[in-house]
């Protein structure tokens, strides 16, 4: 049983204007999929990729993907193109101060820049989700 959001008045759900809901698919996709087991050390960070069986490519250890990942929802409706911008411009419209610590806690580290070098300028589409934002960014 579930009731429409117009019939219960004075809720948050009417104020929503669903025509402007963007939802990242590949995201919740990436966030909330079951990962395949490894033991093989060759799939650890920092070696050859990971790609699971949706044929994901996925570079960064999976915990750290995974922050990276609810760390972006706080730009929900932006691309990485468009955060990448923001940082660039310091445009506080986008990047509030609350997000500052994030962002740098976030940011790429020199082995992980080296690990997604070869997909900078040309991001496939099957890069994981944080691989993707790094490699915009």
């Amino acid at each position: 049983f579930a009731l429409s959001h117009r019939t219960v008045k004075n809720t948050i759900w009417e104020e929503i204007d669903e025509s402007n809901i963007q939802i990242d698919r590949a995201c919740l996709e990436y966030l909330f999929s079951a990962q395949e087991a490894s033991n093989d050390v060759s799939t650890k960070f920092g070696s050859s990729p990971r790609i699971l069986q949706s044929k994901h490519i996925l570079l960064l250890e999976p915990k750290r993907a995974r922050n990276i990942s609810i760390m972006l929802t706080r730009f929900s409706g932006k691309s990485f193109e468009q955060i990448k911008q923001a940082i660039l411009d310091l445009d506080e419209k986008v990047i509030s101060a609350d997000n500052l610590p994030a962002l740098a806690q976030y940011a790429p580290t020199a082995e992980e820049v080296e690990t997604l070098r070869p997909y900078i300028g040309n991001i496939p589409a099957n890069l994981g989700f944080a691989e993707k934002y790094f490699a915009t960014v």
